[in-house]
């Protein structure tokens, strides 16, 4: 069973909120936790919920201002709830997908694409987002695997590696098998639109 972790090459950037998602090529506003959206081109926001956001006000979300749980998941088979909680005083946005990471690692998995948002979710001090992890496949497909009783997340940026701070998980005892079908959610802002890919 792996236990230690080695450590990942780190990618720094000095790219703004701002910049992120404009490269991310959103333009139409951001989700935020509880599935509200400041995107005017589905209607107009529900009473109390945000109606813009100023990217300039926000940071991204990354393990010095992110607490991340793993829970594993009755349904569907195989699979782990990410719950990351903004710990921080502000707003913080995460963007595209968790970067995990475990002994023997060659490049993280990949994100199912069909389950990028419209926008990036936007976490207000207290709030949470979610992504699934389908750790292997049903059928043994993924071959044989092995397991796992250390992961890291680290918080990816156009695709480049990850920034800031990682976060070591808490798995169940004994760990969690994963083969080569390894495969996460981009992040979400409701445990239902995780757990449906």
């Amino acid at each position: 069973m792996a236990s230690s972790l080695p450590r990942r090459p780190r990618f720094r950037t000095a790219v703004t909120v701002a910049a992120a998602v404009t490269a991310l090529g959103v333009t139409a506003g951001v989700a935020t936790a509880g599935g509200a959206s400041n995107d005017h081109r589905t209607g107009p926001s529900p009473a109390g919920a945000p109606t813009a956001v100023d990217y300039d006000d926000l940071v991204l979300c990354e393990g010095s201002n992110t607490d991340i749980t793993a829970e594993p998941l009755e349904r569907p088979l195989n699979r782990l709830l990410l719950t990351a909680t903004n710990t921080g005083d502000s707003n913080c946005v995460l963007l595209e997908y968790p970067s995990l990471w475990h002994e023997g690692a060659q490049a993280v998995p990949p994100a199912f694409a069909e389950s990028r948002p419209a926008s990036p979710v936007v976490l207000a001090p207290g709030e949470s987002g979610y992504a699934s992890v389908a750790l292997s496949a049903t059928d043994g497909s993924g071959g044989d695997g092995a397991t796992y009783d250390a992961l890291t997340v680290g918080f990816s940026l156009l695709g480049h590696g990850s920034y800031g701070q990682d976060v070591d998980l808490e798995l169940p005892d004994g760990g969690v098998h994963i083969d080569d079908t390894l495969t996460v959610t981009y992040w979400q802002d409701t445990v239902d639109d995780a757990v449906i890919w």
